[in-house]
Parts: C-alpha cells; sequence; structure tokens
C-alpha cells in the first residue's frame, strides 16, 4: 500500500481515494487481531502525506475552504488512530507504532518529501500536540524492543519540530540522554547507529551560529556521543565509531570560535586510543574508515587542521597499518591519499607503507600499489629514487593482475610529479629490460599499458619528445609479438598515442602499421582494434 498511495491521483474531484483509504485504515486499526493493526502503523504516515497533499493541491480551488476542513477533521482523525496503536496492549503493535514514528512525524509536519525541512508554526503545533506525546510515551515503554525504535526515531522529531533548538532541548534531548543510559544495550546500540543523524537534526547548529544556550546543549549531545564510543558493549562501540567523521563533521560547522571548536578535542579525540586498541576488530575496522572519512577533501566542506591530523591520528594511523587484520590496513591504505600532503611528516607510516609492499595479503599489496605515487608527491621523487623504485618495480611483476593494474594506473600521477625527462632516465630503461627478458606474455602486457597509460590522456605538454618516442618505439615493437593479447594492447595503444604526435609521424610510422595489422593479421581481434585505431586517427586528423 505504501507504494500504491503515492501513485493514486491527489486531485479527485470527489475524494473517493481519501474515503477509502480512510476507511481502510480504520478497520485495520479496529481490528482483533494485531496484524492488522502492524499494518495499520505502516500505513499510515503514507496515508497522512497523501492526505496532506490533497489539500493543498486543493486549497486554492472553488470548494477550498470545504477541502480544508474535510483534510483536518481526517488528519485528526489518522493522528488518533496512531495514538491509539501506540497504546495498544500487544508489544508488537506498539513496536509498529514506534519503528514507523518517524516517518508519522515527518508526515505531520509536512516535510516526508525531503525536499523542503521548512515547518510551518501550525504544523508544529500538531506534532508537539499529537506526535511528542507519542514519543515520549514509546520512549519509555517497558519492552526495550519499542523503546530501541523509539529513539532511533529522535532525529526525525527534530526535523519535524523545524529543527528549533529550544523545542529539541526541551522534547528530544531529554530521550537522547536517557536512550544514552539506557540499561539495555539494543536501545543504546539502536541510537548509536542513528547518533549523527539525530544530532543534525536538532538544530544546535545553524548557518547564524549557535547562542549560549544551544552551546551547552551541543556539548551535551557530544558528551553523550563519548558515552556511546566508550560503552561496555562492542556492538554499541562500533556503531557509534561509525558516526565519528559525521559528528565531526557537524562540530566543524560550528566555526572556528568560541568554546564549541573544542568539541572535538574533548570528546571525540579522547576515547579514540581506546577504540584503536579495541579488542574486537569490526570497532578497530570501522574507526579506521571514520579517521580516513574525516579527512575527506571532496564531499566536506569542512576540514579537521593539518595539526590535529598529524596529533591525534598520526598515531593511530601507525597503529592501524600494523593491525593483523588486513581488513583494518585496507581502510586506511585506500584512502590515506587525502592525506598525502602530510606524509613527508609521518615517516613510520611511510616506513610501514613500505614494509607492506611484501604483504601477502594482495589486496593490501594493491593499495600500496595505488599510494605509491602519492608518496612520490609528498617526499619528492629523490625519496622515490633511493626507497620506492624497487617496490614499485617488485609489484609491477606481481602474480597478481589487480596489483599490476595498481602500478599501471598510477602511471600518468608519477609522470606529472617527476616529469618526462626523470621517467625516460629512470623508469623507461627498467621497462625496457623487463620487457626484453620477460617469458611471460603478461607481463610483456603490463609494461605496455604503462606506456598506454601514460599517453591515455589528454595531451598536457606532460610527455616529452623523447618519452614519447620510446613509447611509440616500444608500441610499435608490441605488434610483432607472437602472442595476439600483446599484440591487442600495443594496437590499442598506439591509437591513444596518435593525439600526441606529430603528422609525420603518425603517416610515417603509425598510419603504415596500423594498415598492415587491419588487413593481414592473423587474429580477428586484433584486426578490429586496428580497425578502431585508424578510425580515432581520422577523427584527430
Amino acid at each position: 500500500m505504501n507504494k500504491i498511495i503515492p501513485m493514486l491521483n491527489p486531485n479527485s474531484a470527489d475524494g473517493t481515494e481519501v474515503l477509502f483509504l480512510c476507511a481502510m485504515a480504520k478497520r485495520l486499526s479496529g481490528s482483533d487481531w494485531f496484524t492488522a493493526k502492524v499494518s495499520a502503523a505502516g500505513i499510515l504516515p503514507t496515508l497522512y502525506s497523501f492526505i496532506d497533499g490533497t489539500a493543498q493541491n486543493k486549497k486554492a480551488g472553488e470548494a477550498g475552504g470545504e477541502v480544508q476542513t474535510s483534510s483536518s477533521t481526517i488528519g485528526r482523525e489518522i493522528r488518533v488512530l496512531y495514538k491509539e496503536l501506540s497504546e495498544d496492549d500487544t508489544p508488537m503493535v506498539r513496536r509498529s507504532a514506534a519503528r514507523h514514528l518517524g516517518a508519522f512525524a515527518e508526515s505531520v509536519a509536512g516535510v516526508s518529501d525531503g525536499k523542503d525541512t521548512t515547518v510551518v508554526q501550525q504544523k508544529i503545533s500538531l506534532v508537539m500536540e499529537d506526535v511528542v506525546p507519542i514519543f515520549h510515551a514509546l520512549s519509555r515503554d517497558e519492552a526495550d524492543s519499542v523503546r530501541l525504535l523509539a529513539v532511533a526515531s529522535a532525529g526525525s522529531m527534530g526535523k519535524s519540530l523545524g529543527c528549533d533548538a529550544g523545542l529539541s532541548a526541551d522534547q528530544v534531548l531529554p530521550v537522547i540522554r536517557a536512550g544514552c543510559a539506557d540499561l539495555s544495550w539494543r536501545v543504546r546500540h539502536n541510537l548509536a547507529k542513528e547518533y549523527a543523524k539525530v544530532a543534525s537534526n536538532l538544530g544546535f547548529v545553524s548557518s547564524q551560529g549557535i547562542n549560549g544556550t544551544a552551546s551547552a546543549h551541543l556539548t551535551e549531545v557530544f558528551y553523550n556521543f563519548s558515552g556511546l564510543l566508550q560503552d561496555a558493549e562492542a556492538e554499541v562501540r562500533g556503531s557509534a565509531v561509525s558516526n565519528v567523521a559525521d559528528m565531526t563533521h557537524l562540530q566543524l560547522q560550528v566555526g572556528a570560535s568560541g568554546p564549541q571548536s573544542d568539541l572535538f578535542l574533548s570528546h571525540i579525540a579522547p576515547t579514540l586510543q581506546s577504540l584503536a586498541t579495541d579488542p574486537v576488530m569490526e570497532v578497530r575496522s570501522r574507526l579506521a574508515q571514520a579517521l580516513m572519512d574525516c579527512c575527506d577533501t571532496e564531499k566536506r566542506d569542512h576540514q579537521l587542521a593539518d595539526d590535529i591530523i598529524l596529533s591525534v591520528f598520526k598515531p593511530l594511523l601507525e597503529g592501524f597499518l600494523n593491525d593483523e587484520f588486513a581488513e583494518v590496513q585496507l581502510h586506511i591504505l585506500s584512502k590515506l591519499s587525502r592525506v598525502s600532503h602530510l606524509l613527508s611528516r609521518m615517516e613510520m607510516v611511510v616506513n610501514t607503507i613500505l614494509q607492506m609492499s611484501k604483504a601477502p595479503n594482495w589486496r593490501v599489496r594493491e593499495a600500496v600499489g595505488h599510494i605509491l605515487p602519492h608518496l612520490a608527491e609528498a617526499m619528492e621523487i629523490a625519496f622515490f629514487e633511493t626507497h620506492l623504485l624497487e617496490p614499485w618495480l617488485r609489484l609491477l611483476l606481481d602474480q597478481v593482475a589487480h596489483v599490476r593494474i595498481a602500478c599501471v594506473s598510477g602511471m600518468p600521477r608519477l609522470l606529472s610529479v617527476a616529469g618526462s625527462t626523470w621517467m625516460q632516465r629512470m623508469i623507461v630503461p627498467h621497462y625496457r629490460q623487463i620487457y626484453d627478458e620477460s617469458s611471460s606474455y603478461l607481463t610483456r602486457i603490463t609494461i605496455l599499458r604503462c606506456y598506454c597509460a601514460v599517453v591515455e590522456e589528454e595531451p598536457t605538454g606532460d610527455v616529452g619528445p623523447e618519452l614519447l618516442e620510446e613509447i611509440v618505439t616500444s608500441l610499435l615493437k608490441g605488434l610483432d609479438d607472437r602472442v595476439p593479447n600483446v599484440r591487442m594492447v600495443a594496437v590499442k595503444g598506439i591509437g591513444k598515442a596518435v593525439a600526441h604526435c606529430d603528422e609525420g609521424v603518425v603517416s610515417s610510422k603509425l598510419k603504415p602499421v596500423l594498415d598492415s595489422r587491419a588487413t593481414d593479421d592473423d587474429d580477428e581481434d586484433c584486426r578490429h582494434f586496428a580497425l578502431i585505431a585508424l578510425s580515432l586517427m581520422q577523427q584527430s586528423q
């Protein structure tokens, strides 16, 4: 029904759909069987949104006043039905009411569509009169299976109150406080899972800043969160840790002035060391992921200061990279590029990464292959020559294809960091030797793919003439390989190199060999890709 109701016509002239749906809701709510009542609690939020939308669409019509009165009456009846369901003697019915309470509150407030978060005062009054009492009652229910669902709707409740700091402090914050101290770990666990969403909808942080009262309430929110991070149950700690990045971002939104700017350092940072050494691997894994999400510069407008990352995160990163579980290590390695500008000040982290290039887990080696070009950028190219070149070449010859591809994908960044002259002097001789001495066609394919990756980008001048000549020569050499797979990679590479070459090289060297491969090659796939390369060549001209 929740999928069917939004598809109905809200502009029906006689209101048949509304009458039918209301009759159905009353019949389900008044049923003798609890299963029907459970279904009713799940339908009422969607039904209320539909009726409210119908009233909004028709209020400008000729019978606008009559429609408004009818919709108001029906809405009142639905709110009464929901209250009766929340007070039902059967725990399963109350549990269903608690599960859908957040959606029902948003429907009453008119923000269930997620597009507009502005709540008019009239609807806030309806939420205060009819929904908040249900919220308080269910959050104090004797059954923890009901309470855990009720406290998780605190975020929707704050949103339905218009994110008003005063109302949230009076009506929602006491429930959060009680939920964080609930004797049932399942209640604390469910609240911890939604804590960042709950905290962001309380209205304590806004674009206009916060006053002294809101600052005190926000401090309490972070204090309660700190308690969840130190909970005795691993499930609670794990769920709370998943919200560390969002809570840190919430604190950063406040601004850099005032006592509230130290919320992270006062309430979150002191708990991180114990969480980093938590005996439960899942907690450490989630913390590793959360720490790197705190440093995400693309998805977050506000960022932690570099000195905080170095003082708080640096020791934790060193520990995570030495964790016994590869999953924990990978959460750091896969996103370490987010702090690449600080790697020059993380000597222990860099040394650990170099050791991990020999890790038995291939996914760890793959992640190291991705991060090595970033290390070259952070530590300067001289460091790459003395410390990173040997691991780079070893990973390039790894027996796992994904590890080799990681090195291939890092070639453009390595070129931009080191320059074509350095690549020609330090990298190409090693690649040439590997190619000539290789007995495996997979190794030859890897070398050719490295060259292809360099010329795959749009021409920017990074590829110097000498390096380009070496690349073209190697690709032409690959066309004579006895293995069709190698020839296919070489043909594709030539098609990409055309954009970097001048017309003389294209007409004298590249086009003749492509014409030959397009007609004379023994392999059908090679001929196909040769034709594609010729087509690209014609388009570039």
